[in-house]
């Protein structure tokens, strides 16, 4: 019998081929298994894959829509975004509902509602989707999801980009930009240190404004006229970081106290009211407005600016301002130059402090004031409401809620836009007045024996009321030796030589006039002059440059510029511009060119343009005609008219400046020139680049389109243009460094 080795459980012996077979099937079943699974495993991985595709084409299209819509959003949570759908989340006839269309494997996406963060910055959330169907009947047998979360949009953002520069000596102009991980960059004019870049060098290519790692900023804050000493960097949690001049302690950080802080500190607020909104800095002084409408300030306290009622050289440690009401934290609601300082409440009421040399305070006197003081009634019960407020160092502006305008402070070459003013004696600090038939300078009032105006038809100086002869009411010189300067009766027709009266100025002068008798024309004429400051005493005498013949002009109170139909205001030194409703551009105030009225003068030859240099009646903006204006914006730099231009902005995106093109800051293709007509300036509004507003400063116009750019041009002497030279350039162009490509991010 043969014998068997291998044997079963149950005691009968196996062949060793069979057993060896069942081994080999055994182990084909196992191969065959993991085989199945890698396969399996794999297709997963693919259909995540375009599941994941899908997703990020969901993003792709949410851009472009965003993109095509100004960043905002028109599908919802209801009416999602889909492959077939349009913009608005409503289906397309005819269009696919997916991304993928092969044999029977789709894909498609879905995506809900944007989260906006920072202004163009939106995040978006996409749920991709892969679905394997039967092919017996085409019905759904698996699918698969892939969650993608995007950001989409500029890595610029539109009304982030900050420009600023800085006069004297040293000076220059610079630019901020935020990317869109909230980060600052900055270029151009370092010399404070303001770009926070760690060192006071200038540089061409943006570096960073060094902060914390973990702080994203939202907006950045400097001065536009000519105050651009330091930058402020807004955080999203609401604080404050700073870096630049900081010799008063402006950048709020008492435990710093270099002069230049190139390296960014933290704006000190007190821990229980530590979330800021706004910052307005004045280079000198800086004030903070926080989330509970409260104003905190650090800086120079020169004349009183910073507003908290103290003696004061200068607050080191950011300090609470005393108002009755909650402040607004934008910028149409402060105007902070020279040192004094404006600022609307949420009730609408006006309030300013600091300097009033010239009356801009519009308190009836000259007196500085050290904590702040109401303006006007604005705000009060049945009163209109201050809605915006701009100031050129010396002369402030105020917009009302019923679109009516008015001035106060100084009016040497007619910049509050009306035809009266006060004349304020250099030396005795008292003011010129009609008593009876003799002039007299006495202590300075509302009184309207002391409110005087030019009728231009006669070149008369006028006063509002003689209260002691009625019928006396313009300035004559009188007497054998025609010295004596007396009141008259107006004339009704052409006025006799001594009754003709003009403002002149001393070559280069920035503050003061001498009343002139005009009948030597080309000449110096005769001069009213304060002969004795004590008793108030006037006469008429030959004009040279002492200090008893020069006057002041300027008003202490309120005035009122137009009535109604004021859309926007905008100021610097020495001339103004208003926007009507209708679409109308009026200027008034020193015109060296840029009021666009075909007229221009030269300050530094007074005598032969002393009839172009005052202009106190607002005057039309030559537009084209059926041309539409919506914003302007005003730049100047003290008399000089080299950088003195109005920039007016208009309904179908154009740009039109008048002024000077030494810089060809007028972007009109060349260099050189004053042009008193307006120009339209090129690019903007072709192509899509529609302007929405102009900034402009030192030589350097910037304008921001609806199609999300910033464009350039002019002056580049510190790489203020972004591209990395320091060539002027006389056609705007939205160069690199201010408009980075439109980003799309998956994560």
């Amino acid at each position: 019998m043969r014998s068997y080795k291998n044997r079963s459980d149950t005691g009968f012996a196996l062949p060793t081929i069979i057993v060896a077979s069942v081994v080999i099937m055994l182990l084909l079943l196992v191969a065959a298994s993991a085989t199945t699974s890698i396969r399996e495993g794999l297709y997963a991985q693919y259909y995540r894959r375009l599941a994941r595709e899908a997703a990020e084409s969901g993003v792709v299209y949410a851009s472009k829509c965003l993109e095509q819509n100004n960043e905002l959003a028109q599908w919802s949570n209801t009416a999602k975004l889909r492959p077939d759908t349009n913009c608005q989340g409503s289906s397309v006839a005819g269009r696919s509902r997916y991304v993928l269309q092969t044999g029977n494997i789709r894909s498609t996406f879905e995506v809900a509602e944007p989260e906006r963060r920072e202004g163009s910055i939106q995040r978006v959330v996409v749920i991709g989707r892969t679905e394997i169907f039967r092919t017996t009947d085409d019905s759904l047998w698996k699918s698969y999801e892939y969650r993608l979360a995007g950001q989409t949009g500029l890595s610029t953002l539109l009304d982030s980009v900050t420009f600023g520069y800085a006069s004297g000596s040293p000076n220059g102009a610079f630019f901020t930009t935020i990317d869109e991980f909230g980060r600052p960059n900055s270029a151009g004019f370092n010399a404070f240190g303001q770009l926070g870049l760690g060192n006071t060098t200038d540089t061409l290519h943006p570096g960073r404004f060094s902060l914390p790692a973990n702080k994203r900023v939202v907006r950045t804050y400097t001065n536009f006229l000519s105050h651009g000493r330091n930058l402020f960097a807004l955080t999203d949690n609401g604080e404050v970081w700073g870096a630049g001049l900081n010799d008063g302690g402006q950048l709020g950080n008492p435990a710093t106290t270099d002069r230049h802080v190139s390296s960014p500190v933290q704006f000190r607020l007190p821990a229980s009211d530590a979330v800021a909104t706004f910052v307005a800095p004045l280079g000198e002084v800086t004030f903070v407005v926080t989330s509970n409408g409260n104003v905190y300030v650090a800086g120079t306290n020169e004349k009183g600016v910073a507003g908290v009622n103290s003696s004061e050289a200068a607050i080191r440690t950011p300090t609470k301002l005393t108002f009755p009401e909650k402040i607004r934290g934008d910028a149409v609601s402060w105007a902070v130059d020279s040192q004094t300082a404006y600022a609307i409440g949420e009730s609408g009421k006006l309030y300013g402090w600091g300097n009033n040399f010239f009356g801009q305070l519009a308190q009836n006197d000259i007196n500085e004031r050290r904590s702040p003081v109401q303006i006007g009634t604005f705000g009060m019960p049945g009163k209109s409401k201050a809605v915006q407020v701009t100031f050129d160092g010396d002369t402030m502006y105020v917009r009302d809620s019923n679109g009516a305008l008015y001035s106060a402070g100084k009016t040497n070459f007619g910049q509050a836009g009306v035809a009266t003013f006060r004349l304020l004696g250099l030396n005795s600090k008292k003011c010129l007045a009609a008593n009876g038939q003799a002039t007299k300078t006495e202590n300075c009032s509302a009184a309207a024996n002391q409110r005087w105006s030019f009728e231009r038809t006669s070149n008369t100086l006028r006063v509002e009321s003689n209260p002691a002869s009625s019928n006396a009411l313009c300035l004559t010189s009188a007497g054998t030796d025609f010295k004596r300067a007396e009141m008259s009766r107006c004339p009704t027709s052409g006025a006799s030589p001594s009754q003709k009266y003009d403002f002149r100025y001393v070559p280069g002068s920035r503050d003061y006039v001498y009343l002139s008798n005009s009948s030597d024309i080309g000449g110096r004429g005769k001069c009213v002059i304060e002969a004795n400051s004590s008793t108030g005493e006037t006469e008429v005498a030959d004009c040279r440059y002492i200090m008893n013949f020069l006057w002041y002009a300027y008003n202490p109170t309120l005035e009122r510029i137009a009535s109604s139909g004021v859309v926007d205001v905008s100021t610097d030194q020495y001339f103004a511009a208003l926007v009507r409703n209708d679409g109308r551009v009026q200027t008034w105030g020193l015109n060296t060119g840029a009021l666009g009225n075909g007229v221009n003068s030269n300050p530094f030859d007074p005598d032969r343009y002393k009839r172009q240099m005052y202009n106190p009646v607002p005057v039309d903006f030559k537009l084209p005609a059926g041309v539409r204006a919506t914003t302007s914006w005003t730049t100047s730099n003290g008399l000089d008219p080299n950088v003195a231009n109005i920039f007016v902005v208009t309904t179908d995106g154009r740009v039109f400046g008048a002024g000077s093109n030494v810089s060809g800051q007028l972007g009109i293709g060349h260099f050189g020139g004053i042009y008193a007509t307006p120009q339209q300036m090129l690019v903007l509004g072709t192509g899509g680049n529609n302007a929405l507003y102009v900034r402009s400063g030192y030589g350097t116009a910037v304008a921001y389109t609806s199609n999300r750019k910033v464009f350039t041009v002019g002056n580049n002497s510190n790489g203020q243009l972004g591209d990395d030279t320091t060539n002027n350039n006389a056609t705007p162009q939205a160069n690199k460094n201010t408009n980075s490509q439109r980003r799309v991010l998956f994560y």
